[in-house]
């Protein structure tokens, strides 16, 4: 389904999957003692498969496919001569320069307005071409507009309140996200997105479960601890007397960056080893079995 919805899959490769997904669903009826002309396939590529098997012409689906859509097939073979793709790299330098000194301040501002503009003009084009319709149906387009929109909101937001500040720094970090538009091209690193993502979806539930452990724990932790991590050097950073320092102070212990220092400051903030703060060492130690050994491991 990913590859159909892509732009740049050419049409002989779409007729070779519509082709075995009909060998597919043919078999798959004749096992279930189905009707084999009952197909899985959307009202589009079903009529196009059927006029090109039965075309008097001998024309191809690719034909078919390009004389429909010859609007369409137009504006991406300008697309492809155009390769906007190959701005994202000196318009990632602009937004990493912005920061370096005034000199560059001015040369930057023109710059992310020239990219700006060369991108909005590339969505406006696909879209022309495309049809709104057909355009929001991918993926990557979905995404790249979502992105110029934020752009255009943070020029517009900072030319009408530059006192004020609408999390200027989070929409500039949204647009180095555009990066990710190069996997389109690049087919290796789009299968390896793409596993990513089909991954992500099943490893919800575990994440839904660290995360309720993280919270059980961080407020058993403020029960036994809050308002303890009082020393005469000073109140530690990692501690419990809030709910967030609670889980930050938790996940910390989870990555087991500094646990035994954490650890040894609770030892002390209830008594120390002689006065009987040892069992509370139990918490520490549970925090790592449970959250770091278990649920880390898998």
């Amino acid at each position: 389904e990913v590859i159909l919805a892509e732009d740049t899959t050419t049409a002989e490769e779409r007729l070779r999957i519509i082709s075995a997904r009909r060998r597919t669903e043919k078999q798959r009826a004749k096992k279930l003692g189905k009707d084999s002309g009952q197909i899985d396939l959307n009202f589009e590529e079903a009529e196009l498969y059927e006029e090109s098997k039965g075309n008097l012409f001998g024309q191809s689906y690719g034909e078919l496919l390009r004389r429909r859509k010859e609007r369409c097939q137009g504006c991406w073979r300008t697309e492809k001569r155009i390769r906007l793709v190959n701005f994202h790299a000196p318009n990632h330098f602009v937004l990493k320069c912005s920061d370096f000194s005034h000199f560059y301040s001015a040369f930057t501002d023109y710059a992310e307005f020239v990219f700006l503009g060369l991108f909005v003009t590339e969505m406006l084009l696909k879209m022309y071409g495309l049809k709104i319709r057909i355009y929001f149906e991918s993926t990557f387009n979905i995404f790249d507009c979502t992105v110029i929109i934020g752009s255009l909101f943070e020029i517009i937001w900072g030319f009408f309140h530059t006192d004020t500040s609408f999390g200027i720094s989070v929409l500039r970090a949204l647009r180095l996200l555009r990066i990710f538009k190069v996997t389109r091209y690049w087919a290796s690193l789009r299968n390896l997105v793409l596993s990513l993502l089909n991954s992500m979806r099943s490893i919800i539930s575990l994440l839904f479960l660290l995360f309720l452990f993280i919270l059980i724990f961080a407020l058993l932790g403020m029960q036994l601890f809050g308002g303890d991590f009082n020393f005469d050097e000073g109140r530690p950073t990692q501690n419990f007397d809030t709910f967030v320092k609670a889980l930050m102070t938790v996940f910390q212990i989870l990555t087991g960056e500094d646990w035994n220092t954490v650890m040894y400051n609770g030892i002390r903030a209830q008594g120390g080893v002689s006065g009987g703060g040892g069992i509370y060492a139990i918490y520490f130690v549970l925090v790592m079995l449970v959250g770091n050994c278990i649920l880390f491991s898998h």
